[in-house]
């Protein structure tokens, strides 16, 4: 009774080996640095995950084929630029919406999720708006930039406060526009 435990608990593990292997682009999980997801990879570059391909651990980035090479061909110019190899991959079992994988050298031993977080979801997260990702870099209005200081005061340095000026001169604030609010002082 032993043995076909034994054998039956082989097999299992070998189906959850393949199954992972089929979800990461042929990769094994703990030689995975970080994975994108099919709906992340747009014309708006994800600039954390192009700094995570510059690791010294990083040895290939894997594309999925089913992804536009108008989508994808920043990642594949950067990866040229650093020295990094790429290779454009399909398989009939591949399963799951990851488009792109971050290859490493040697095997990652730390349990962590490696599927890419995109800025919309580190908002959402932090119960903010999705929509200050796309507002980095701006000013915003006195109502968000308050949500702003007491949900996610790492962020509080990439935001500018709109002042009365900015208010006279007619600037909106861009989260306020995308959510079709009206911007406080």
């Amino acid at each position: 009774m032993d043995i076909f435990d034994i054998k039956e608990k082989t097999k299992i593990n070998f189906q959850k080996t393949q199954s992972e292997k089929n979800l990461y682009l042929g990769e094994f999980k703990e030689n995975v640095i970080s994975a994108l997801r099919k709906q992340d990879i747009d014309e708006n570059i994800q600039y954390r995950f192009l700094e995570l391909m510059k690791e010294k651990n990083a040895k290939l980035l894997k594309i999925s084929r089913e992804l536009e090479m108008k989508k994808i061909k920043k990642y594949i110019e950067y990866a040229e630029k650093i020295n990094l190899n790429y290779r454009l991959v399909d398989g009939i079992f591949y399963t799951g919406d990851i488009g792109m994988v971050i290859v490493s050298q040697t095997p990652i031993e730390e349990e962590r999720d490696v599927i890419f977080k995109n800025e919309n979801e580190i908002y959402k997260e932090k119960k903010l708006s999705p929509f200050y990702w796309e507002a980095e870099g701006k000013k915003i209005c006195n109502f968000h930039y308050k949500q702003l200081e007491k949900k996610f005061k790492e962020k509080e340095n990439k935001f500018k406060k709109m002042g009365i000026l900015d208010k006279i001169l007619g600037y909106k604030c861009p989260i306020c526009e995308k959510e079709k609010r009206k911007g406080d002082m």
